[in-house]
């Protein structure tokens, strides 16, 4: 079973089965668990909201059921299932996921579900998909759900009288900022490692090493104080980089620990705006050509870059 772990809580993603259960037979769901779980969330619009899940979840694959089902807020110390909390389903054509969430009244103002809310959002924003996370119409008068919402870093978007619309967009809870010198040696660490990775597909391991072959964590630190470099930092460690110049794409890496969680796509939408004029001239590796084909670009070239007498071709690709 997949499930999410913070310092305080297991997060438990519901089966088909197990969502029945809840509602039906709590008592097979607590044996199938080993521990107890909350009566007194289950309520009317609970029961709905199930039925609602367990109506989408038979109609789409079991690979992205975790967009639909309840995951379940387990309070490690106690090993007791004390809330439910999740998403309405996949991102919709805006990148846009919704979120609910509810704990047992016995559980409250204790940071529970901030800090299941938290992790679940984290747990989204990996998904390529997923921009953002919104809560819409909270009614005012909940003064808990809101609280939760604020402490999460989502932020009211639209209101009326009686509800608040909360949203987080993905490039608020990362950041894409100028590289520093002192980050140098990460900088390198992940072209290095990202390249090993990625390129071990299209090349073979000593054109790999020529690729490398006289670079230094000092080359790399001479880039940053004379060029344009950006590093993404999520939860304080830099996961990638992109280099730019007037009208191109120089590099963009991300750690390969770090892949398909949306990073470069964020990383290329930055450098595009960056840069601003059009075409944008990007030179992919060929492992890189189906990653930058999604983002819009298209091939216009096989070309040939030279290092230490060896020809390592790459594809001129073009943003227009």
């Amino acid at each position: 079973m997949i499930e999410i772990q913070t310092e305080r809580l297991r997060l438990v993603p519901l089966t088909l089965d197990q969502l029945r259960c809840y509602v039906t037979v709590p008592e097979d769901l607590e044996r199938q668990l080993g521990f107890e779980v909350s009566r007194d969330i289950v309520t009317d619009p609970l029961r709905r909201a199930i039925e609602t899940k367990v109506s989408l979840m038979e109609g789409v694959k079991p690979s992205e059921h975790r967009w639909y089902t309840y995951w379940l807020i387990v309070v490690r110390d106690r090993q007791y299932g004390a809330g439910l909390a999740g998403f309405k389903g996949l991102p919709n054509s805006q990148g846009e996921a919704e979120i609910g969430y509810g704990i047992d009244a016995a559980c409250r103002d204790r940071g529970y579900t901030t800090e299941a809310v938290k992790k679940l959002i984290e747990w989204a924003f990996q998904d390529a998909r997923c921009r953002a996370i919104i809560a819409p119409s909270t009614d005012r008068r909940n003064l808990a759900s809101n609280r939760v919402l604020a402490k999460v870093g989502m932020r009211v978007y639209n209101e009326t009288e009686e509800t608040l619309d909360w949203r987080v967009d993905k490039a608020v809870m990362i950041r894409i900022e100028g590289a520093t010198i002192e980050q140098a040696g990460r900088l390198f660490d992940i072209m290095v490692r990202a390249t090993e990775v990625g390129c071990v597909t299209s090349y073979p391991p000593e054109v790999i090493a020529i690729w490398h072959k006289g670079r230094s964590v000092e080359g790399m630190a001479s880039i940053i104080a004379q060029t344009h470099v950006y590093s993404l930092i999520d939860g304080d460690i830099v996961r990638g980089f992109v280099h730019t110049a007037d009208s191109e794409v120089l590099g963009l890496f991300v750690d390969p620990h770090d892949h398909r969680k949306g990073y470069g796509t964020e990383l290329f939408r930055f450098a595009v705006d960056k840069i601003g004029v059009r075409p944008i001239v990007v030179r992919a590796t060929l492992n890189a050509v189906p990653f930058y084909t999604k983002l819009g670009c298209r091939k216009v070239a096989t070309e040939s870059v030279r290092r230490h007498g060896r020809d390592i071709y790459v594809e001129r690709m073009e943003v227009a």
